[in-house]
């Protein structure tokens, strides 16, 4: 929520998580009894229903990766946030790499899907196909979509881009780079 994060239980009653933390949950992503959590301070975590939110190691040393996280996701093993800008991400070794603006093709960006070794990232100017470390692949820019980006999603053959101006479907082996 924009004042912290609620679990609701099978008889619909909210009981908070991480108490102490009153800010914005930009995103979630759950694994196993942690919680990841995207704030407007990065990536935090909380095991189970501990009383606080907790700066991944790595993360804490450099403002580089103290930006807000708009969505979580998994590649495999590693743990990938989006932000504004770019993409970032945790190897399984624990190591943080930062990887290249996107924004300056894709625009401010806002959502991302998996997609097999990879992901579609949607920004303000369009969608591309990202791999970790490379710039956008195959981008799609307004007149190939209907609109400004509100959603994605993909299944095996399809990636789905919900646009303000309608929904727009691509068969994957037609545009996956």
């Amino acid at each position: 929520t924009e004042h912290g994060i609620a679990r609701i239980n099978d008889s619909l009653r909210a009981r908070r998580i991480a108490p102490r933390f009153a800010d914005e949950a930009l995103a979630l992503l759950v694994s196993g009894d942690s919680l990841f959590v995207g704030t407007p301070l990065g990536v935090f975590v909380t095991l189970g229903d501990t009383a606080s939110l907790v700066r991944l190691p790595g993360l804490g040393e450099s403002a580089t990766f103290r930006v807000p996280v708009l969505r979580l996701a998994w590649l495999s093993d590693t743990l990938v946030a989006l932000t504004r800008d770019r993409l970032y991400w945790r190897n399984p070794s624990g190591e943080w790499t930062l990887g290249p603006d996107l924004s300056g093709t894709l625009g401010g960006l806002r959502e991302l899907v998996a997609d097999g070794d990879g992901f579609w990232v949607a920004g303000d100017n369009g969608v591309g196909y990202v791999r970790l470390g490379t710039p956008p692949l195959r981008p799609l820019f307004f007149g190939d979509i209907p609109g400004p980006v509100t959603g994605l999603a993909a299944d095996q053959n399809y990636l789905w881009v919900g646009t303000t101006n309608g929904l727009a479907r691509f068969r994957l082996d037609a545009i996956r780079p």
